[in-house]
């Protein structure tokens, strides 16, 4: 009987820990909704970031589970040289793959119960000097490619579905997205915490920049109910 309610309190504990690891965040909706209903997450609406200096992208990640199909496009960088930069889910292979244009292609796994389970950390970094890119998993070294970028790098970022002439997305995975964090020379310079609960803009805590969101489907409400 000991045993039992023990066991009881530690699941209660940890469902209450997972609770809070989802509080906040921005829900994709996916293929269980028609492509008009799909989220995207536009943090360029304005034009294209530029950096003049090494530059890098983090964001935390998880997948919503219990759904059919989970193949798509996390994100899509499009830079000046129309040199697109994609970070996909194959659903086929479990894996992950970083593509830089067609130059460079690197597939790889993350443990399945972590990313439907906890936060999983992406950063993209661009070394303007050497011009590559590179890929790191929770501070963990991928892989690296090169990289059309010039100086200075100009990019346009998107998360989920985007209508970009040209370089357009449908396919996404179900996923949970937070955290967006970008750094010029190892100082962040921009941060949405994606933390809202309604609306369909994102505000980024360093310099106030704008984000558009279509279809925003919001974890705070949902943590809250």
């Amino acid at each position: 009987m000991r045993k039992f309610i023990l066991l009881l309190f530690l699941s209660i504990h940890l469902f209450e820990i997972a609770g809070y690891a989802q509080s906040y965040g921005l829900r994709f909706s996916s293929h269980e909704v028609v492509q008009e209903r799909r989220t995207s997450l536009n943090l360029t609406p304005s034009g294209p970031l530029c950096f003049r200096k090494d530059a890098a992208i983090s964001f935390d990640l998880n997948f919503v589970p219990y759904k059919e199909t989970y193949f798509g496009y996390v994100l899509r960088l499009i830079t000046a040289n129309n040199e697109n930069i994609d970070l996909v889910y194959n659903q086929k292979e479990r894996t992950f793959n970083f593509l830089i244009g067609e130059s460079y292609s690197r597939s790889f796994a993350v443990d399945s119960v972590a990313l439907f389970g906890s936060w999983i950390n992406f950063t993209i970094r661009f070394d303007l000097q050497h011009n590559e890119i590179s890929i790191l998993v929770n501070n963990k070294f991928i892989g690296k490619g090169p990289v059309k970028s010039g100086t200075p790098l100009c990019t346009r970022i998107f998360f989920g579905t985007n209508t970009f002439e040209g370089f357009q997305t449908v396919d996404i995975p179900p996923m949970n997205l937070k955290n967006i964090v970008i750094k010029e020379d190892n100082v962040i310079r921009y941060h949405w915490p994606l933390s809202g609960d309604t609306g369909n803009t994102a505000i980024d805590k360093v310099e106030g920049k704008k984000a558009e969101i279509r279809n925003a489907n919001w974890i705070g409400p949902k943590h809250q109910n």
